[in-house]
């Protein structure tokens, strides 16, 4: 059977577009989204390979981050970072674009002063209100709640970083060299640790995680992570660090160890053995100048507050 030419014709260039638009789409896929980076992506295969810079949080210079010192995100995709420097809550969408912000410098109701760590659980937002000695909690929407204040006795809190456990409970590296347990409205439960450099001894404890049974702190006096089970009993210790703050767990249960002195973020089998790190020293993308806070959300998204940068940046396998 014969074809016209102009048939021909016809029918190669329609193979020729379709083409050309299955490649284009395949590279942008590929590449990733342009402008404001977003953040959600299909989940990616976990390696034992450091993952790859993506881009950061994006906010308009008016709303900039200055300082930021801890992030977390929500189960909804949004993402909360503690800009330390202005005294608020920035919140960016899930495409890591920014959003809002809650909470404002001063002492009152809803202030906060040099907010240094944060914990978004179960709809609320725990922040590390570091300056005014207290835990503040507001809604995942910006409304305040209540202030935790009570240390044991009559001592002050002093909360350098933060997490929650799944009944509520508020576990505070604090500056008084331990961890204090306060449960979900403020009242002292317990505390282990107390200043010195044996096991079992912190040095300005600056990051803590729980696990399903286990309390990861990063005794960053002593340049190492100690590893408690529930109760405060010491387990073991990681160390090699020269001023570890930031800690996360991958959704295998890998631990991220951000040591802010270097620059960099050291990633550990859940048994302890090192894998591999990531980041260097400077002001491109995928470097840090002293990173502080870490956190990794459902998809395995990194977000590492790039403190003295001003950013948050976002890593991804």
């Amino acid at each position: 059977m014969k074809v016209k030419f102009s048939t021909l014709v016809l029918i190669l260039i329609g193979i020729w577009v379709a083409g050309s638009l299955t490649f284009a789409a395949l590279y942008l896929a590929r590449r990733g989204p342009s402008g404001a980076e977003a953040i959600v992506a299909a989940p990616r295969i976990l390696t034992n390979q450091p993952p790859t810079f993506f881009g950061n949080l994006k906010a308009p210079p008016d709303v900039a981050l200055s300082g930021p010192l801890a992030v977390d995100a929500a189960t909804d995709g949004r993402v909360y970072v503690a800009d330390s420097g202005n005294s608020q809550i920035k919140v960016f969408d899930r495409d890591g674009n920014y959003s809002a912000s809650f909470g404002r410098r001063g002492s009152g109701q809803g202030e906060l002063e040099y907010p240094s760590g944060l914990r978004v659980k179960d709809g609320r937002v725990y922040v590390a209100d570091f300056k005014n000695n207290r835990v503040a909690v507001f809604s995942t929407e910006g409304q305040f709640i209540l202030n935790l204040t009570q240390g044991r006795g009559k001592e002050p809190l002093a909360p350098l970083a933060i997490d929650v456990d799944d009944e509520g409970a508020v576990y505070i590296a604090d500056r008084s060299h331990r961890v204090i347990v306060l449960d979900r409205q403020g009242r002292f439960v317990r505390a282990f640790g107390k200043g010195g450099a044996e096991d079992g001894q912190l040095a300005y404890p600056n990051g803590i995680l729980l696990t399903r049974d286990r309390v990861y702190v990063s005794d960053s006096g002593n340049g190492r992570v100690q590893v408690f089970d529930r109760s405060g009993q010491f387990l073991s210790k990681l160390e090699g660090f020269v001023n570890p703050r930031g800690l996360a767990a991958d959704s295998r249960g890998r631990l991220y160890v951000v040591d802010t002195l270097t620059h960099s973020v050291t990633v550990f089998s859940r048994e302890g053995t090192r894998l591999f790190s990531f980041g260097t020293r400077g002001t491109e993308g995928g470097q840090f100048n002293f990173p502080n806070g870490i956190a990794i959300d459902g998809a395995d998204h990194i977000f590492v507050t790039d403190r003295e940068n001003n950013r948050v940046c976002v890593w991804r396998y």
